[in-house]
């Protein structure tokens, strides 16, 4: 007695037969039963192979670059409909691909016409941007300087009001300048900014007795130490502001080591 099985292969996926040859009935499997696998690994193997094989082959096609893949598929399609059985295929199905191959070559077309369609208007773009900014910035000057255009015209056509130049305050003289010294030569010094904005220049300058002024610092502070004055040199301080090119009066003068004094510092006379 020979009984068919139809059962799915694991490897594979794919139906086998299983041929289970007896002497006796299915029930009473005799010792000498022998069951054969036709083909089973075989045909997984292969149709494992073949299927790899199949989808390498058309990946590779279809990830050619576009024009390469419009000018394959078109010689294939054209080849399968010119013979469709030849390749397994019907005439329905050559045709379909046919018309699928000639749509996919349009629209290729059809974008790099339009690829060259956007950079060309980019460049048009580009020159009108161009064009304009060169009229807006000769022209609109001349409404600015213009004294019979208000700020009310200029709003009109969306241009910020005219803002008047602030005026140019002078530098104030610094007050309440001190001057704190210390038996290892150092010296600290601060001032009162005043009125004065806080990128005005502040220089501080010295002299001795009978010697001339000197400038010691500059900057934007108010208050700077310094060292290099050994105790019982007498020598006199003060500050001047600064502002672009023009200078404040120069603060009260402080002494430190005053003939006859202490380390403290005091007003000069």
């Amino acid at each position: 007695m020979v009984i068919l099985i139809k059962e799915t292969c694991v490897l594979s996926k794919v139906p086998c037969v299983l041929f289970i040859k007896t002497t006796a009935s299915f029930k009473k499997k005799p010792a000498n039963s022998k069951i054969i696998l036709k083909n089973s690994k075989e045909l997984a193997d292969n149709s494992k192979s073949r299927q790899v094989f199949m989808a390498f082959t058309i990946t590779s096609l279809i990830a050619q670059p576009e024009l390469s893949l419009v000018e394959r598929a078109t010689n294939m399609t054209s080849t399968i409909s010119a013979s469709p059985g030849t390749y397994g295929l019907s005439a329905p199905i050559a045709s379909s691909m046919s018309d699928a191959a000639a749509a996919f070559e349009a629209a290729v077309a059809a974008a790099k016409e339009a690829e060259s369609a956007y950079r060309e208007a980019v460049q048009l773009k580009k020159a009108a941007r161009e064009a304009l900014e060169t009229q807006l910035t000769t022209y609109l000057p001349m409404t600015l300087a213009n004294p019979t255009v208000t700020n009310g015209h200029l709003a009109s056509i969306g241009l910020e009001p005219r803002t008047p130049r602030r005026a140019f305050v002078s530098p104030e003289k610094p007050e309440e300048l001190v001057v704190s010294v210390k038996s290892n030569g150092y010296a600290k010094f601060k001032w009162s900014r005043e009125d004065n904005t806080t990128n005005t220049i502040y220089t501080l300058q010295q002299k001795t007795q009978g010697g001339d002024w000197a400038n010691v610092w500059s900057g934007t502070r108010s208050r700077v130490e310094l060292a290099g004055y050994a105790p019982g040199e007498e020598v006199y301080f003060r500050v001047i502001a600064t502002k672009g090119r023009e200078a404040s009066e120069p603060s009260t003068v402080q002494v430190i080591y005053p003939v006859g004094g202490s380390l403290r510092s005091r007003r000069a006379a």
